[in-house]
């Protein structure tokens, strides 16, 4: 999306389509046609291994959430019954 809303993609997009009663419109060769920057292999790795960490890191911070709520539950449910149970 950051490409595709970037002035090289914006530019290349404008001077491909072509725009008839206000409706722009591109063929598939153009399309295909379209640069698309791709950083070098070794940006690459590092860009896989740091989504990686972060996806391990929200799984981690999702355990601790369900962990806390399963506490919080069970807490409620004390009360609750001490309550009734008064």
């Amino acid at each position: 999306m950051l490409y595709l809303n970037s002035p090289v993609s914006c530019d290349y997009f404008a001077g491909s389509s072509k725009q008839t009663t206000n409706l722009a419109s591109i063929n598939m060769t153009q399309l295909r046609s379209a640069p698309i920057p791709i950083p070098p292999e070794e940006e690459q790795r590092r860009i896989v291994a740091k989504v990686d960490e972060l996806i391990a890191f929200c799984d981690q911070l999702e355990a601790n959430i369900r962990e806390k709520n399963n506490v919080a539950i069970n807490y409620t449910e004390a009360i609750v019954h001490q309550i009734a149970t008064a």
